[in-house]
């Protein structure tokens, strides 16, 4: 692993890179456990390879965290056009845009709260979402090593499990079972505000 970073390096320049790894198989949530724990810096965030983490979706996260220094948590997802068509079973949020200084109308704060955010003005079922949070939120989340979480490969339940523990959603899908608080730790009390379902 060192010598592996140690060319990444050189190829990179000063892009940080770090290289776990690990002996014998390890699932994609325990993988995602240890890489946030090893990870430096206070903002993190957690996707799937195969999802596309545009360098400009980096920049607007990074602004909103900076620009936003009691923002704890934001949700960034979108929409695949083919779901377009289909009757919407999500819930749509109360939005206040308080981050007009960002160079996109989508990235706004959650009304009534100052700790989470989401860069959407609907979460369809936090399909191909990602959750960035700073350092304090991720050691409030921890990887049990169950046979169902051992079969997960997506970011959906962590992500579900985030907003759930942290944002304070109680009707989203119960499929975050793989990650939970530690024992004696309570969720803040971040609020989001909901509005009824939208069909459109």
């Amino acid at each position: 692993a060192t010598r592996l970073e140690r060319k990444l390096t050189r190829i990179l320049g000063s892009i940080p890179v770090i290289v776990d790894a690990v002996d014998g198989p390890a699932s994609a949530a325990e993988n995602r456990d240890r890489g946030l724990r090893r990870a430096r810096g206070d903002i993190l965030s957690v996707f799937d390879a195969d999802d596309l983490m545009h360098p400009q979706r980096i920049e607007l996260i990074s602004k909103a965290f900076f620009s936003t220094p009691g923002l704890k948590m934001l949700l960034h997802s979108y929409y695949p056009l083919f779901n377009n068509s289909q009757t919407r079973t999500c819930v749509r949020y109360d939005l206040t845009d308080r981050l007009r200084v960002l160079p996109s109308r989508d990235l706004m704060m959650m009304d009534q709260t100052s700790q989470a955010a989401h860069m959407h003005d609907m979460v369809h079922e936090i399909f191909n979402s990602g959750v960035a949070m700073r350092r304090e939120v991720v050691e409030q989340f921890t990887y049990n090593a169950t046979p169902e979480a051992a079969t997960k490969e997506d970011d959906a339940g962590f992500t579900r499990a985030v907003v759930r523990g942290y944002g304070g959603v109680k009707d989203l899908a119960a499929e975050e079972g793989e990650w939970a608080l530690p024992a004696g730790i309570e969720a803040p009390g971040a609020r989001f505000c909901k509005r009824p379902t939208i069909h459109k």
